[in-house]
């Protein structure tokens, strides 16, 4: 929710004072109705409470440019991504250049899989606002799917670059860099978004797992301290605690079956540990080479 919020922003900052006061009314719709959800993350039943609201208005006023903006908005809110995109098809039927209409429905592609779909919709959003930020990202999380991965990563460093107080602009090359396996890259760049956006609870969240597969233990351990104190229930973190308890015990566990320094040779098909005294150990324990990576030790 903190995201989608966020792209909201990112999409009226795109914009010259003259083409935010055209659409102001628009963009009004979506704030007044999506500002109380990420404050108070109210129920469910209170989304469609007021998805069904909207509608009942549209009988009333079918042709309402400004209704059916705003209906999508719930429909997107309740994850209903092809109620949004019929929404938005009818706007963009009666002005194709709506930019809000453009932009949500392109989202809303992407959320369906219709990436052919949502990649034209940027694309022509950027010829109607050059350098629009949403649409920028939204291209290179499509290039990303796509398997596009360098050009998916030189757009989200342009992006960066161009947005250096962006939090959303690294919080994106994370996930981007995470998904390529570039995790030590994905926590650094986590790090920054919670530079910029210090309570994002999504941010937090991520990066904890990220020290979690690193093998940080106690630094996933702060941040997830730091969720409880933002709020987050200590129950709903029970599955991180539970595997930071393991990959602690496990690290612990190695430490006391090499507690000698450790050096790491590697031939092809063959591996082995010397201790300090050179005495090699069995090949039974070059599994645990894996595991000593994974807890974060560096072998030499």
């Amino acid at each position: 929710m903190r995201d989608f919020i966020s792209m909201l922003r990112c999409t009226l900052d795109a914009f010259s004072f003259r083409e935010k006061a055209c659409i102001l009314s628009v963009f009004v719709l979506f704030f007044l109705s999506l500002l109380p959800l990420n404050g108070f993350a109210q129920q469910r039943e209170a989304l469609r409470d007021s998805l069904k609201k909207a509608t009942a208005a549209l009988e009333y006023h079918p042709d309402s440019v400004d209704l059916r903006l705003k209906k999508a908005a719930w429909n997107l809110q309740l994850e209903q991504w092809q109620y949004a995109k019929d929404e938005y098809d009818w706007v963009l039927n009666k002005d194709q250049h709506n930019i809000a209409a453009l932009y949500y429905r392109a989202f809303a592609n992407q959320k369906l899989g219709r990436y052919n779909f949502a990649r034209l919709d940027y694309e022509h959003l950027l010829q109607r606002v050059p350098g629009h930020f949403s649409a920028l990202l939204g291209l290179a999380l499509l290039n990303q799917k796509d398997k596009h991965h360098t050009e998916a990563l030189n757009q989200i460093n342009l992006l960066v670059s161009q947005h250096a107080d962006s939090a959303v602009a690294y919080a994106a090359r994370a996930g981007i860099e995470v998904e390529q396996g570039m995790l030590e890259l994905g926590e650094y760049d986590y790090s920054e978004a919670i530079k910029r956006d210090q309570s994002n609870t999504d941010y937090l969240l991520n990066r904890a797992e990220l020290r979690i597969q690193l093998g940080k233990t106690e630094k996933a351990r702060e941040d997830l301290d730091r969720l409880v104190s933002l709020g987050v229930p200590r129950p709903a973190l029970k599955n991180w605690y539970r595997r930071l308890k393991q990959r602690f015990w496990k690290c612990h566990a190695l430490t006391i079956a090499f507690p000698c320094s450790i050096s790491f040779k590697a031939w092809p098909c063959q591996c082995y540990f010397t201790s300090s005294g050179n005495k090699p150990y069995s090949r039974s324990s070059i599994m645990s080479v894996i595991s000593l990576k994974s807890c974060g030790f560096s072998l030499k």
